[in-house]
C-alpha cells in the first residue's frame, strides 16, 4: 500500500494514461490533468481532461488512487466533494467562481483566486462551506445550462453569507457555449503565450476586474436617488452620465455626393460584401481589382482607375507567400502598394489580430503608410465575435467596420460564402449568415460559375447607391509567374438583366426529357435564331434585340448563344453603332476583345486586336495638376485623387469616358 501522496508526478502520468489507452487508440488527445488538493495542499483525486481534435470532442474523467492502483472512479467522500484549488481559498477574501477547471487556470494564471465545483450539474454534491462571508464573483458559461447553475450557485453562497456578484455574460460577445476561458483568449490572446511577460498578465487582469456585472433592482435600488455604480473590485465611484439625444438641423448638413473607386459598384467610405459558392474565385475576383487600384488599372467596364493607391489584405484563410502575392503579381499589382495584415505584437510577443481590440492601433498604421483606399476581408465572418446567425450579433461586430471605413474613408471588401441550396432565391437573401450580412453594407455583390462553359458572373444583389441590373463575366485563368502557378481574373464582357435572371441563368442545368433525350434548350433555340439571324449579313445591335424579343428569347439567354457562336460585336463607324457579326467567329476565342490602352497623346481611341473601336475617351487637365477627378458615363464623381507632381498621374492628364458614348454593354474583353 502506497499513500497517495507518495506518488511521483512520472507514476501518476503513466498510470492514467494507462487507464485511458482506449480512448487515446481512438484519437483522443491528454489537454490537462487537473489536481484536486486538500485545505493543506495534499492529493485528494484527479480529473483528467481529453479531447479529439478532428470531432472537437471532449472527456473528463476522475480519477483516484486505492493504495495500489489508480481507478477511473472518485473517492468515497465522507461528506461532499472539495472544490477545485481547495488550498488558496482559505486566505483568499476575493474569489472568481467558473464553470469548469479549466476556466479555473486561465484565471489563476493572472494571479486571480479562483475555483469551480466542476460541470453544470455539480453544485449539490460540492462543500461550499470554505467560501462563507467571502466576496464571490460567479462567471457563468454562455448558455442556459450554464446560468442556471450559476443562479443555483448565488442561492447557496447567500446562505452562506457571501456577498455575490454575476458578471453579465450577455454583453462579453461570445459565441453560445463561450466561456471566461473563450473570452480571455478572444480578448487577450496574449496571456496564452508561453512565458508572458508580466505586465502583460497585469493589463489583462485588470480587464478582468471591471468586466461588466448584472445590476440586481431591489426596492431599496429603486427608492434611493444616488448615482449607481459599479460594485466590481478596484472599481471608481463615478457618477452616473448626463445623456442627451443629439438632433440635427437639415440646414446644418452639408450635401455631398457618393464617391466611387469603381463607378457605380465599389463606393468608397462604405462596405460591400462579396458572396459567392466555392469555385467562383471570389478571392482572386477581389484581389484583380486590388491590383486594378494600386497601377491605376482598367475596371471591368473599361473605367481607368485615376491614381494609385494603397490595399490592405486580412486574409484568414490563403498563405501571402504562395497564393495571395503571386495572384496580385500575375495580375500585375504594385508590390510596395500591397500590404498584408499578420496578426498584432503585443509587449514584443506576436499574437492574433483582434477586431475588437486593435482597431485604433490599425487606424494608426495605416496613417503611418499614407492611407489606404481599399481593404479586403476574408472571410467576413472572421470580424464577428459572436453566432454569425444572430442578427444583433453580427451588427454589434460590423458596425465599428462600417465605421471604420467612414473614417479612413476607404472602400471594404468583406468575402462570404453562400448558403447551401439557396440557388433560385432572392439573390441579396443568399448570404450565408444571418440577413444582417445583407442589411448593413450599401453593396452587395453575387458570383455564379457556370457549371457548363465553367465561366463566371457578377451582379449587384443589393444596393440602394446605385443601378442594380446588369453585371459582368469572367473566367479564372491558370498562369505561371516566377515559377509558380497561380490563378488570374480575367474579364469576359459586360451582361444585361436582372441579378436575378443572370443569376439563374448561369447556375441553370438543361435537363432530360422523360425519355432520356436532351430536350432541346433556350439557348440551343437562340443559336439557331442567330445563326439564321447573321448567317449572310451583318446586324446592328438594337435590330439583334428586336428581333430575339419578337422570337420570345431573353437578352441574357441570346449573350450566352453568341459566345458559344463567336459571334463578334464591333463599333461601325459608317453606321455609328454597335454591330453584330458571325462572319470569320467559327470559335468562341474570336469573341474575346484585348482591351489596350492608348500610347499616345492624340490617340483617344482604344483599340481590339481586330482595329475596331472599343470604347471613346478623353484625355483633360484639372487644376493645373494638383488634383484628379474621374467622371463616369452618367455625369458622376467616380474618383477623387491628390497628387504631388504630374509623374503620379499619366503627366498631368486622366482618361475621362465621354458623358454618352455609344458603348455596347455586352462587348467581351479581357483584361
Amino acid at each position: 500500500m502506497k499513500n497517495i501522496n507518495e506518488l511521483s508526478s512520472e507514476m501518476i502520468r503513466d498510470g492514467i494514461r494507462d487507464l485511458i489507452k482506449g480512448y487515446l487508440d481512438k484519437g483522443f488527445v491528454p489537454e490537462a490533468l487537473h489536481n484536486y488538493r486538500d485545505e493543506n495542499g495534499a492529493f485528494v483525486y484527479w480529473r483528467a481532461r481529453l479531447r479529439h481534435p478532428e470531432r472537437n470532442e471532449k472527456k473528463i474523467f476522475p480519477v483516484r488512487w486505492n493504495g495500489s492502483n489508480f481507478e477511473l472512479k472518485e473517492p468515497n467522500f465522507e461528506g461532499k466533494k472539495p472544490l477545485y484549488e481547495l488550498q488558496r481559498l482559505k486566505e483568499a477574501q476575493i474569489i472568481y467562481f467558473v464553470e469548469g477547471e479549466k476556466c479555473a487556470d486561465a484565471l489563476i494564471k493572472l494571479g486571480l483566486v479562483a475555483t469551480t465545483s466542476g460541470g453544470t450539474t455539480s453544485h449539490d454534491k460540492a462543500d461550499f462551506e470554505p467560501l462563507r462571508g467571502k466576496t464571490i464573483y460567479l462567471w457563468p458559461d454562455n448558455d442556459d445550462a450554464g446560468k442556471k447553475h450559476m443562479e443555483a450557485v448565488k442561492a447557496i453562497l447567500k446562505d452562506l453569507g457571501c456577498a455575490t456578484h454575476l458578471i453579465d455574460i450577455d454583453s462579453l460577445g461570445l459565441q453560445l457555449k463561450g466561456d471566461a476561458f473563450d473570452w480571455l483568449k478572444t480578448h487577450h490572446a496574449g496571456a496564452f503565450i508561453k512565458d508572458v511577460p508580466v505586465s502583460t498578465l497585469n493589463k489583462v487582469k485588470d480587464a478582468v476586474l471591471v468586466l461588466p456585472l448584472v445590476v440586481e433592482v431591489t426596492s431599496e435600488l429603486m427608492n434611493s436617488q444616488e448615482n449607481i455604480v459599479s460594485t466590481a473590485p478596484n472599481s471608481k465611484v463615478k457618477p452616473q452620465p448626463e445623456i442627451k439625444v443629439n438632433l440635427i438641423n437639415g440646414t446644418d448638413i452639408k450635401m455631398r455626393p457618393i464617391t466611387w473607386l469603381w463607378d457605380m459598384w465599389l463606393p468608397s467610405g462604405k462596405l460591400t460584401m462579396l458572396g459567392g459558392a466555392g469555385g467562383t474565385g471570389k478571392t482572386t475576383l477581389a484581389l484583380g481589382l486590388a491590383a486594378t487600384i494600386t497601377t491605376g488599372g482598367i475596371f471591368p467596364d473599361h473605367s481607368r482607375y485615376c491614381g494609385k493607391s494603397n490595399v490592405l489584405i486580412w486574409s484568414s484563410e490563403d498563405d501571402p507567400e504562395d497564393v495571395l502575392m503571386p495572384r496580385l503579381v500575375a495580375m500585375g499589382a504594385d508590390k510596395t502598394r500591397i500590404y498584408i495584415l499578420k496578426g498584432s505584437i503585443e509587449d514584443g510577443q506576436k499574437r492574433a489580430f483582434n477586431p475588437v481590440a486593435d482597431i485604433e492601433m490599425l487606424k494608426q498604421s495605416i496613417t503611418e503608410i499614407g492611407g489606404v483606399a481599399l481593404i479586403i476581408i476574408d472571410p467576413i465572418v472572421g470580424m464577428v465575435k459572436g453566432n454569425m446567425n444572430n442578427a444583433n450579433e453580427v451588427r454589434q461586430s460590423l458596425d465599428p467596420l462600417v465605421e471604420f471605413a467612414q473614417d479612413q474613408q476607404c472602400a471594404i471588401i468583406g468575402i462570404s460564402h453562400l448558403g447551401k441550396g439557396s440557388q433560385g432565391k432572392d439573390p441579396a437573401e443568399r448570404l450565408l449568415g444571418s440577413q444582417a450580412f445583407t442589411a448593413l453594407p450599401r453593396m452587395v455583390w453575387v458570383t455564379a460559375t457556370n457549371p457548363k462553359t465553367q465561366d463566371r458572373v457578377l451582379v449587384r444583389a443589393k444596393t440602394n447607391i446605385s443601378p442594380k441590373d446588369g453585371g459582368f463575366t469572367y473566367s479564372i485563368e491558370q498562369k505561371e509567374i516566377d515559377g509558380i502557378h497561380t490563378s488570374i481574373v480575367m474579364w469576359l464582357g459586360a451582361v444585361e438583366g436582372h441579378a436575378h435572371e443572370i443569376l439563374s441563368d448561369a447556375e441553370s442545368l438543361d435537363e432530360d426529357d422523360e425519355n432520356g433525350y436532351r430536350a432541346e434548350s433556350a439557348r440551343d433555340f437562340a443559336k439557331q435564331f442567330l445563326t439564321d439571324l447573321l448567317s449572310d449579313k451583318d446586324c446592328a445591335s438594337n435590330e439583334v434585340k428586336r428581333e430575339a424579343k419578337d422570337a420570345d428569347i431573353s437578352w441574357g439567354t441570346l449573350r450566352r448563344a453568341s459566345v458559344d457562336l463567336g459571334v463578334k460585336k464591333y463599333k461601325s463607324m459608317t453606321l455609328g453603332q454597335w454591330v453584330w457579326s458571325l462572319q470569320n467567329s467559327s470559335e468562341k476565342e474570336a469573341a474575346r476583345l484585348i482591351y489596350s490602352s492608348c500610347s499616345s497623346e492624340d490617340e483617344h481611341v482604344a483599340q481590339s486586336p481586330m482595329g475596331e473601336q472599343v470604347e471613346q475617351v478623353e484625355q483633360v487637365h484639372i487644376n493645373n495638376g494638383s488634383q484628379l477627378a474621374q467622371i463616369s458615363r452618367n455625369g458622376h464623381v467616380a474618383h477623387v485623387a491628390q497628387t504631388f507632381n504630374s509623374e503620379q498621374s499619366n503627366s498631368g492628364f486622366m482618361e475621362i469616358p465621354r458623358k454618352n458614348p455609344e458603348f455596347d454593354p455586352d462587348i467581351e474583353t479581357a483584361l
